[in-house]
């Protein structure tokens, strides 16, 4: 009871005799003890951490268009234990599996009424991120939606309109 009650989960306590066995056995059992209790605590995490992940990535994301197609604990290594799509606020509609490995975009997609820059980004940037895995969920939008970029980004971006103004009257700002 003092174990399930540390981590949360009732899946321990029905391992707790297992466990306990092997310590009173084994003499090196203790390691093994303390691994599996790690273990299970952060078996119990991942699945919270991804619902506080998607609260957060509302304001990034089309209203009414956050699919959860899967959500289960982490159980296997090699396959996602959660799987969610959404569309960015550009239009690009990005499918995420969240395995061990991190988060890797499993499908892109396009929504047909886009701006002409959003479907060159897409094709140039986008089509090329899957199956790639990447850290955080931040990393993958700061790629994929030119407007989290733009938003987020720590670097200031130039004003293209300035630039353009620079370039084609260059005598305005020359230095005297």
């Amino acid at each position: 009871q003092q174990i399930s009650r540390f981590t949360g989960t009732t899946q321990i306590s029905s391992d707790f005799l297992f466990i306990t066995s092997l310590f009173l056995l084994l003499p090196n059992a203790r390691l093994y003890f303390t691994s599996t209790l790690r273990i299970s605590m952060k078996a119990s995490v991942p699945r919270e951490d991804v619902v506080n992940l998607l609260r957060n990535l509302r304001p990034e994301m089309l209203e009414d268009t956050l699919e959860v197609h899967r959500m289960n604990y982490p159980t296997d290594p090699f396959i996602p234990w959660s799987i969610f799509s959404f569309c960015t606020l550009d239009g690009i509609r990005l499918t995420i599996e969240v395995s061990n490995r991190g988060f890797t975009v499993g499908q892109v997609g396009l929504f047909t009424k886009v701006r002409n820059q959003t479907r060159y980004h897409y094709l140039t940037v986008v089509k090329e991120m899957v199956g790639r895995s990447y850290p955080t969920v931040e990393s993958i939008l700061m790629l994929a939606s030119p407007f989290y970029q733009a938003k987020h980004s720590t670097t200031p971006r130039k004003n293209s309109r300035e630039l353009l103004r620079k370039a084609s009257k260059p005598w305005l700002h020359t230095v005297r």
